[in-house]
């Protein structure tokens, strides 16, 4: 029989992109933190474009429906990436205390929205004898207000609202590393990349380069049908063309797609830095992360190193634990656990 804890609100992370949603909690368990709780549930092609939501309704109807099975009322959401903005400012003349109340007041020189209709937070990365450097986050008050309120239909309260990015971050990048990093998360329908320094997010950018890409060259030129072009997607070695060479093939020019806009990218970062600094590591993550060899693929093309990245680096489970995810699939719920993480530092009631 399982008890209910009334020292915590049980809350859940819920990550929603064009075609999918999921969901995770952790929990207390003797001995670590262990997954409470999961799921994932597909959504209608029109309803989520590019991270906006076209039909509430019809989000709420499918999300309602997960809510009611698995008891979820308290909710930590996600934003999308392509729907925000960052930028670094610097304030001048101002102390500490007052950095709020003057980011308001010059908000809007920076973000193309009213300052009324912002949603923003920041995050300071310099002090200086008279200024200040900030990473400023911001989304437009519409965008959070719409997410908050298909969730509030779906028979939830919304909780906790933030960037994908950073919940992706705090899943996957170890507490101790600090290196220049990218984080390409490859997901079906794009492929967002992003650039931590001292783990502090300074750059992002998205492109239409999604792992869906393959699957439509595999069924194309292969002439099979979609299931049968995702097992052969999932067969394929980027590091033995001997094994598939006809795949390899296909899928090289939306691997080498890939790899150009990181090029682009890694150009972007050295060229802007003022110290010439360059990125020095990159984890992969997403769905279509999983591609046998990409890893060593990518970092033999782009002469860094590349690794997956590990979702669960950040969890102290308990000794013998094995997550009910499969690795593979975690590199999926990435946003989920990082958003879970900050989530079960919360549920605790003072």
């Amino acid at each position: 029989m399982e008890f209910f804890d009334f020292n915590r609100i049980p809350i859940y992370a819920l990550d929603i992109s064009d075609q999918s949603f999921k969901f995770l909690r952790l929990s207390n368990s003797k001995g670590g933190i262990v997954v409470k709780n999961f799921g994932e549930g597909g959504i209608h092609k029109g309803i989520v474009e590019n991270g906006e939501i076209k039909d509430k309704n019809g989000l709420s109807e499918i999300l309602k429906e997960t809510f009611e099975e698995n008891n979820i009322k308290f909710v930590a959401l996600s934003l999308p990436e392509e729907k925000g903005f960052l930028r670094e400012i610097k304030i001048s003349g101002v102390n500490e205390e007052e950095l709020l109340n003057a980011l308001e007041f010059q908000i809007e020189e920076y973000i193309p929205l009213p300052a009324a209709d912002t949603f923003f937070d920041y995050t300071v990365t310099e002090r200086g004898n008279n200024f200040f450097s900030l990473v400023v986050n911001a989304f437009p008050k519409s965008i959070v207000e719409l997410y908050m309120e298909v969730v509030n239909a779906s028979g939830a309260l919304p909780v906790i609202v933030e960037s994908e990015l950073d919940s992706t971050a705090r899943s996957i990048m170890p507490k101790d590393f600090l290196k220049i990093t990218m984080v390409v998360d490859w997901g079906k329908t794009r492929a967002t990349f992003s650039i931590f320094e001292n783990k502090i997010l300074r750059f992002t950018s998205t492109a239409s380069v999604g792992g869906e890409l393959l699957e439509i060259a595999i069924s194309k030129n292969l002439n099979v049908s979609k299931s049968e072009a995702i097992k052969a997607k999932l067969k394929a070695d980027l590091n033995d063309l001997q094994s598939s060479p006809e795949i390899f093939n296909v899928v090289l020019p939306v691997i080498s797609e890939l790899i150009e806009e990181i090029k682009k990218i890694l150009e972007y970062w050295h060229s802007r830095s003022e110290n010439k600094t360059k990125i020095e590591y990159i984890f992969i993550s997403g769905g279509d992360a999983n591609l046998f060899g990409l890893s060593e693929y990518l970092s033999k093309k782009l002469e860094i190193p590349v690794s997956l990245a590990n979702p669960w680096v950040n969890i102290e489970f308990p000794a013998k634990y094995l997550p009910p995810i499969k690795y593979k699939d975690s590199l999926r719920f990435a946003s989920a656990i990082g958003l879970s993480l900050r989530a079960f530092k919360e549920e605790i009631i003072v």
